[in-house]
Parts: structure tokens; C-alpha cells; sequence
């Protein structure tokens, strides 16, 4: 993920259920890549978003 100069966001709590293989697959990805998994799951729905002119 691209480093950002932004100042950032305040976060806030967001609930939802992904399939358990998705869980381990996102956890896996951000530790290999020493990713915090918000980080992670921040910039994948923001991306996702974007992409749909959301």
C-alpha cells in the first residue's frame, strides 16, 4: 500500500462478517507484508469504492 501524506482519519468501528478463508487470507497477507489488518481492510474497501465511482 502507497505511504500517504494525508493526515489521517479518525477511525471508527465498522462490523461486518466475511467467510472465515477470507479472514485468513487478509491476516496472512498483512502479516507477510507487516500491514496492520485495519490498514489493510481500510485501503481494500476504499479501493473497492473508488473503483465504482462511490
Amino acid at each position: 500500500m502507497p505511504p500517504t501524506r494525508e493526515k489521517p482519519e479518525t477511525r471508527v468501528n465498522f462490523g461486518g462478517r466475511v467467510k472465515e478463508s477470507t479472514r485468513k487470507r487478509a491476516r496472512m497477507f498483512a502479516a507477510a507484508n507487516d500491514v496492520d489488518l485495519q490498514d489493510l481492510l481500510d485501503f481494500a474497501l476504499d479501493e473497492y469504492l473508488r473503483r465504482r465511482g462511490a
